[in-house]
């Protein structure tokens, strides 16, 4: 009797093995399948200052609850969690180039990462995404996203 059991228990093993690893797209989330470009930052003084010029920093979030872009200068990735209005970003990664041109580049792409990392909420309004930061203060900017195409605004590539 226990020979026509293993087929069975060996086929729930692995499909127990491959839903583990699969996770299921969340298609309703307001951020999922949105590109957005970064328009202003918070810089070290607290104000909100527009990117520098010359650069192209930007958010693309899939369903599967990743975020990927580019900080200006290197690409990075990293996971994220929404409910409501609260957002957790966690296990981010970049590459490792360094670039001089524009002057300070460097600079805004670390501030870039740290403040992506240090978002606790977001706010969509209209074309625009604001990730927020301590007291819901903006930290990051952007601007496309879904809104923006269902305004006509061509969202970031």
């Amino acid at each position: 009797m226990q020979g026509p059991l293993i087929p069975h228990v060996a086929a729930a093993v692995a499909l127990a093995i491959l839903a583990a690893g699969c996770t299921v797209p969340d298609r309703s989330s307001p951020l999922a399948d949105t590109s957005w470009t970064l328009t202003e930052i918070r810089n070290g003084e607290g104000d909100l200052v527009p990117v520098l010029t010359g650069t192209y920093v930007t958010a693309a979030f899939s369903a599967e609850g990743r975020i990927t872009g580019s900080a200006g200068c290197n690409r990075y990735f990293a996971g994220y969690s929404l409910s409501g209005n609260r957002i957790a970003i966690s296990d981010a990664g970049s590459t490792k180039m360094f670039c001089s041109d524009p002057e300070g580049i460097m600079v805004q792409e670390t501030r870039f990462l740290e403040h992506l990392t240090a978002s606790t909420g977001y706010r969509i309004e209209k074309v625009t995404l604001s990730l927020l930061g301590e007291g819901d203060r903006p930290l990051l900017v952007f601007h496309g996203g879904t809104a923006a195409r269902e305004t006509g605004f061509p969202p970031a590539p």
